[in-house]
């Protein structure tokens, strides 16, 4: 009797064991839930996306919910007794933006952070404005707008090289002497942007995004046909500010521009999301490579034109990656699958089409 007395009383002890939550694949305790809705986080503007937590753990926690976007909406709990919810208030009226939403979930010992998106749809009338201001602004450079950028040009890149001299009768153990040459190599169309840098398309695992025409209703646009033959498949293109007579990029500083803005549609009958890409100058690589930073995904819309705009701070994060004085290009990137708002994934799909227009830097105001 005393030994089954000893096992009645281990058993409580077992049972108020602390355990390490099970985690799902998106990082939170698995009968833990965060949703959106709409679940896609798109509304319009003046309108509201309610978030909250389905949190079946049987465990308390705290919640704190912090909003950092361009959209300048609200974060409101409606109810005091539901500190697991919040309603987001889109402002009444301006261009698309896209808001930033962190969650942090707080245990007794554990702790979570979830990011959620909201992008807010501009009022049509604002936005029809915005496609096409006029007169342009002054504080607007241009990068491309593909008008007459897209026929290629016969270029013969020029390199400087360190060659050892050939000096007739100096000894065998002579130190070596050294001479400059250059070396021409002709290349066939080559394109330039706007500024004098080229800009051109790459790809990766087997991915390839090609330059096509033009459709008929939307004239002296770039056309980017993608194909992604595999699941890791993906691909892009670039503009680099300045190329040399090296044909090799040449570092721009940026530090006085304070977004870059462009415009976005699908050339076929689906939306597609690209990535923007903004590229740190390293003398060592070529083409796309060097430090990157991407932007959220992007939302080419089958049915209409999109301006974008990024603040170019967003992008720098750290002067140590990407220095903003020496910053080799920008461009796009598109894979099979993006993350939306709500941490879920939405399909490219393994071909599509994507149409860009006016690639503009915007200076910052002077002060």
């Amino acid at each position: 009797m005393r030994k089954a007395c000893c096992l009645l009383m281990a058993i409580p002890l077992l049972v108020g064991c602390d355990s390490k939550p099970v985690l799902g694949p998106d990082g939170l305790p698995k009968d833990m839930l965060v949703r959106v809705e709409p679940a896609d986080g798109t509304i319009k503007a003046d309108k509201s996306a309610e978030l909250f937590v389905q949190n079946s753990t049987g465990k308390t926690y705290q919640y704190d919910w912090q909003v950092a976007g361009t959209c300048k909406g609200k974060l409101v709990q409606k109810n005091e007794d539901e500190p697991f919810a919040r309603t987001y208030q889109a402002g009444k009226e301006g261009k698309e933006c896209q808001e930033e939403i962190t969650l942090t979930i707080k245990g007794e010992k554990d702790s979570y952070t979830k990011k959620l998106y909201i992008t807010v749809q501009g009022k049509a009338a604002y936005a029809q404005l915005e496609l096409k201001p006029e007169p342009t602004p002054d504080t607007w450079k241009f990068v491309n707008d593909y008008d007459a950028t897209l026929e290629g040009k016969d270029v013969v890149c020029k390199r400087v090289e360190k060659r050892p001299k050939k000096v007739e009768g100096a000894p065998a153990d002579a130190k070596p002497e050294f001479e400059e040459v250059t070396q021409e190599d002709p290349v066939e169309g080559i394109t330039y942007n706007l500024l004098g840098g080229v800009f051109g398309n790459w790809g990766y695992e087997f991915g390839s995004c090609k330059f096509g025409e033009a459709p008929a209703s939307d004239p002296g646009v770039l056309t980017i046909n993608y194909d992604l033959p595999q699941l890791n498949s993906y691909c892009g293109y670039f503009e680099q500010f300045k190329t040399g007579e090296d044909c090799e990029a040449v570092p721009f500083d940026i530090s006085g521009y304070q977004t870059v803005t462009f415009l976005l549609k699908s050339g076929d009958d689906k939306d597609h999301y690209p990535v923007f890409e903004l590229v740190g100058w390293d003398q060592f690589t070529k083409f796309r490579q060097g430090a990157i930073e991407k932007s959220k995904p992007l939302v080419a819309r089958a049915d209409r034109w999109t301006r974008y705009e990024i603040e170019l701070n967003t992008l720098i994060r750290d002067v140590n990656v990407i220095d903003p004085a020496k910053v080799k290009s920008i461009g796009f990137s598109v894979n099979r699958t993006a993350a939306m708002a709500d941490g879920t994934q939405v399909s490219n799909g393994a071909e599509g089409v994507i149409l860009i227009d006016n690639l503009v830097l915007v200076a910052k105001p002077v002060q």
